[in-house]
């Protein structure tokens, strides 16, 4: 079983427009060995540290971190790298990271051998992942699209994974949801995520982003044109994100991805194959 792991939150107002379009997905999708779980928080002390519903798993962050936290106290002021996020929300995140992968492990045991890591706002076409698994090492596979930071953690150029589409194998979720001394350091998520597992050579996937305040100035005929351009090229991941106003269009742009997709629209397996690049 493969755990599709999709970040999901009520803190944006985007998120809960971009799920409706993931409902409608795993509604009509063939997700035969996926097991689809939207992962939310909730800070209510009352709440039980874990409830899933065999959809949604809600994990109660104040439990996890403490009421100190909640107070301010001790929380750090800057992040140690450039950030979407405030420091606090980036700890808020790593820990939820964190303790979701201990929470698979003790639910599921041995019987989920990956989890692809992802985003609301992104959609993901699943024969194509299906693909890529049954042909990537079922062993040390730590797999996405690459980003960079400059001179960090001793090197020129730190390569980590992307958030929005990680795939990792079974045997390096201890690695990651092991309490570590960066645990508080207001790291992003997915970089402190790569340096727990920082002894794994990477593979890394392509990704087609969209920004729908720049594309819905075309025709619907022009937007769809750009979708199936996207999975002609290999593309199998597409994140939809706004620089502006994200709530104007990323739902719809995602609504158009879905609808490519659930009228036979798929990726270019040979085109895929040759956007896959092991790390040196």
């Amino acid at each position: 079983m493969i755990i599709i792991l999709i970040g999901y939150g009520e803190e944006k107002e985007i998120y809960p427009l971009c799920r409706h379009v993931w409902e409608m997905y795993l509604r009509t999708a063939n997700t035969e060995g996926f097991l689809p779980i939207f992962v939310k928080t909730t800070t209510c002390s009352s709440d039980a540290t874990f409830h899933f519903d065999g959809r949604e798993l809600t994990i109660n962050m104040r439990h996890c971190l403490g009421e100190d936290f909640f107070m301010d106290k001790g929380v750090p002021q800057d992040n140690l790298v450039a950030s979407d996020w405030a420091p606090k929300d980036n700890i808020f995140h790593s820990e939820k990271d964190r303790i979701s992968f201990q929470w698979i492990q003790n639910y599921f045991g041995g019987n989920c051998s990956h989890v692809y890591a992802t985003t609301v706002t992104s959609l993901t076409e699943f024969d194509a992942l299906r693909w890529l698994i049954n042909n990537l090492p079922k062993e040390k596979l730590f797999a996405g699209t690459p980003g960079q930071i400059q001179n960090f953690m001793g090197k020129e150029k730190f390569v980590f994974i992307s958030g929005a589409n990680t795939l990792i194998s079974r045997d390096l979720f201890p690695l990651i949801a092991k309490r570590s001394s960066l645990d508080r350091s207001t790291l992003p998520n997915d970089v402190l995520r790569s340096i727990k597992v920082a002894g794994v050579k990477k593979i890394f996937f392509p990704r087609k982003d969209f920004s729908p305040n720049e594309h819905l100035q075309k025709t619907s005929l022009e937007a769809g044109n750009l979708i199936s351009q996207a999975f002609e090229e290999g593309y199998f991941h597409f994140r939809v994100k706004s620089k502006d106003d994200r709530v104007a269009g990323d739902h719809l742009f995602l609504f158009d991805i879905y609808r490519a997709i659930h009228k036979g629209k798929r990726v270019n397996l040979k085109a895929l194959a040759g956007n896959l690049f092991a790390e040196r």
